[in-house]
Parts: structure tokens; sequence; C-alpha cells
């Protein structure tokens, strides 16, 4: 065993003294003394491309920030024209709203005169326990005198129906006189128009 080791302590030596003579083992001692600097530059080189994908990629955060912020102003200065529109809508709503009931209360009156009553009152947005009327009408016919109560809708639904016969009973129990109602739209569905009809309203459409 011992004499096993001796052998390969003097083969290395032996090898050892070759390359010294060869000149070889200078190159690779040489060679050897250069892999750190190799690797350094290596690692530098590796160093610099990360940095320049990291400005990169700064550079593009950049941009899609910019790009945010920008949509970002542009959704609310949407959001500022929608609520301006809005606003503005709900006002032509209400003007519209409030010409249309105008309109229908002097058709209705005129269809009434039409028929042979002579209206004696005509009051729009009467007030029932602040319950609003949109138009009461008192008129008289062959000596008897009859109310109405007008609910007016651009477009009225059966919802409306009901608003208007809660409104009749109000009025009745607040006056003792049981008025007839009647439903004005400019639109009016067939099936709200059949619906009014089964409870007793009137549906007139301008």
């Amino acid at each position: 065993m011992g004499s096993k080791g001796s052998g390969r302590v003097k083969e290395y030596r032996r090898l050892l003294e070759e390359l010294k003579e060869s000149g070889e083992a200078t190159k690779l001692v040489e060679a050897l003394e250069m892999i750190p600097h190799v690797v350094e530059e290596l690692v530098e080189k590796r160093i610099g491309e990360v940095k320049a994908s990291l400005n990169q990629v700064s550079s593009e955060l950049r941009d899609l920030r910019g790009l945010v912020e920008k949509l970002a102003g542009s959704v609310e200065d949407l959001e500022r024209r929608y609520s301006e529109l809005n606003r503005r809508l709900s006002g032509v709503e209400v003007m519209l709203g409030g010409f249309v009931e105008a309109m229908l209360s002097r058709v209705i009156v005129e269809e009434l005169e039409s028929l042979g009553y002579t209206v004696k009152i005509s009051r729009r947005n009467h007030k029932v326990n602040d319950e609003d009327i949109d138009l009461l009408v008192v008129a008289e016919r062959d000596g008897r005198k009859e109310h109405f109560i007008v609910e007016v809708k651009v477009k009225p639904s059966h919802t409306d129906i009901g608003t208007l016969l809660a409104k009749t009973d109000l009025y009745e129990l607040r006056t003792g006189v049981r008025p007839k109602p009647i439903l004005a739209g400019v639109w009016i569905g067939i099936e709200v128009e059949a619906y009014a009809k089964t409870k007793g309203v009137v549906a007139f459409k301008l």
C-alpha cells in the first residue's frame, strides 16, 4: 500500500519535471492565473447587459406610467363629460315633463268641454295630504257636478295606474266625492291601456 502511494508521488514529480523542462507548466500556470481575470471580465459584461436591460425596462415602465396617467386623465374627462351630459338630460327631462303636463292638461280640459262639460275648476299640481295630483278638474254637465283627477306621464306604466287609483281613494276620503281617474300620456302601450280599462281608468292619448 505504501510502495504504491510512493510510486504515484514519484510519477507526479516526474510529470512535473517534464512540464517544467518543456515550458508547458509555465503556460499552464499563466492560464490558471488568467482565469480570475477572465471570470471578472465575463461577470462585468453580464452585469452591463443586465443594467442595460434594467434601464430599458425602467424606460418602458416610465412610458407605461405616462400612458396610464394619460388614460386616467381621459377617463376623468369622460366621467366629467358624462356627468355634465346626464345633468343636462335630467334638465331636459324635467322641462319635457312640464311641457307635456301643461299641454295634456289643456287638451283634457278642451276635450271635456267638447263633451258638453262646463269646467268650473282646472287646477294643476293640486295637493291632497301632501300627495300631488297633476290635474284636478271640476266640471258640470246636465246639472251634475263631476270631479276628475288626472295623472300625466310621457309614457305611463302599470305602476302609474296603481298610483292614480291610490290618489283617487285618498281624494274620496278627504272630500267625500269619488273622482273619475284619467291617465294621460303621449305614448300609452296597448297592455297599459287594457289594464287601465279593467281598473275603471280612462286612458287618454295625445
